[in-house]
């Protein structure tokens, strides 16, 4: 039985949807690796603590999904309005999720720690896999 263009399209689609969140994963399972292997380097930096405005962009992030859900949800039971407050509430959260992230990195340069570190002959890794995991959460969303 021959499929229809749109079935193959669906399927392609979904396909690409399957790599796209197992590529990703593994990015994120490679850096976390690398940052627990290089947790035990000499120049590793342990006095450092995260301002607690990560822990707060954290749980944006997370509400963020949480709300896009639903807003998917709604839109398959056919409620365009709370579709639409859903969609809003994750710009919103998405937004404040950028704002406090811009704010943390702020709080990070601000305390000096990066112009210190650099002093240092090697590149601190520690700020290297900090990046990293910013730019790919930015990247994904």
């Amino acid at each position: 039985m021959e499929k229809t263009a749109a079935e193959k399209n669906a399927r392609a689609k979904k396909m690409m949807l399957w790599f796209g969140m197992i590529s990703m994963t593994m990015t994120f399972a490679g850096l976390t690796s690398a940052y627990v292997v290089s947790s035990s380097r000499a120049d590793w930096l342990t006095s450092f603590e995260l301002p607690t405005v990560f822990l707060y962009s954290t749980l944006l992030i997370f509400l963020s999904s949480i709300t896009f859900f639903l807003g998917k949800n709604a839109l398959n039971q056919g409620n365009v309005l709370l579709q639409k407050t859903f969609l809003w509430a994750t710009l919103g959260l998405t937004l404040l999720f950028v704002y406090f992230q811009f704010t943390g990195f702020s709080q990070v340069i601000a305390k000096d720690i990066i112009l210190q570190e650099q002093q240092v002959q090697s590149q601190p890794p520690f700020f290297t896999y900090l990046f990293y995991f910013t730019l790919l959460t930015f990247l994904v969303d």
